[in-house]
């Protein structure tokens, strides 16, 4: 048997970033950012960084996904969330 767990919530479209901030209270005290480098030098996880700190909400930053996950990235994501302490995750790609 097999068990898939999706999102309490999805943000998506133009200006969904600014709508961070409103929705992420509540959620825990430190985010796994899970992203590619794109994102990174595009500024958006820049975004969503001052979101987090806005609400005092610690973050750790991962940047290894291209394209979609295999396995290795997950095993690398999933590595950061449990040595640093995650509560919760935030996924941000392009569509």
């Amino acid at each position: 048997m097999g068990v898939f767990l999706v999102p309490s919530k999805i943000l998506s479209g133009v200006g969904a970033i600014n709508e961070l901030g409103a929705n992420i209270k509540g959620k825990g005290n430190k985010a796994l950012i899970v992203t590619d480098k794109f994102m990174v030098q595009f500024g958006n996880v820049a975004k969503v960084t001052n979101a987090l700190d806005a609400c005092n909400i610690e973050y750790v930053v991962y940047d290894g996904i291209s394209g979609e996950p295999t396995d290795k990235m997950v095993a690398e994501g999933v590595k950061l969330y449990q040595e640093n302490e995650c509560d919760f995750l935030i996924g941000l790609g392009k569509r």
